[in-house]
């Protein structure tokens, strides 16, 4: 298995999510359930995969139009709003999607952080 390291970039697990311990997004929707103990983990190396391992990231956090969401319950709260898995999947992949991610580091104190990603609904 390769590791994900500062030159991991998002084409490269797009493009072999196998490699990385990840599994593809299709694989995921069959049985989501087998991959949610390692949820946090898998979304994070989506959305910045130099981050993970590192010892000062307490936590990946969701939200779905600002509001907190556990990731077990993503997929529901995406259906709230009348989203589905393929739009997040959409707009984690940088494809065209009725959403839009808003990832910001919140600091925690003694070099410590969470990271929050926010799925908005896209403007035009």
């Amino acid at each position: 298995m390769k590791a994900i390291t500062a030159e991991t970039t998002i084409e490269d697990l797009q493009r072999d999510p196998k490699s990385y311990g990840l599994p593809t997004f299709e694989e995921f929707k069959k049985n989501r359930n087998a991959y949610m103990g390692n949820f946090d983990d898998a979304m994070a190396s989506i959305i910045n995969g130099p981050l993970i391992g590192r010892k000062d990231l307490r936590k990946i956090k969701f939200q779905v139009h600002g509001v907190d969401i556990k990731p077990d319950h993503l997929e529901r709260a995406l259906s709230d709003y009348n989203h589905t898995l393929s739009d997040l999947e959409d707009v984690l992949l940088n494809r065209n999607s009725r959403l839009k991610k808003k990832i910001d580091m919140v600091p925690l104190g003694g070099g410590k952080f969470d990271v929050v990603l926010n799925l908005l609904p896209k403007t035009t």
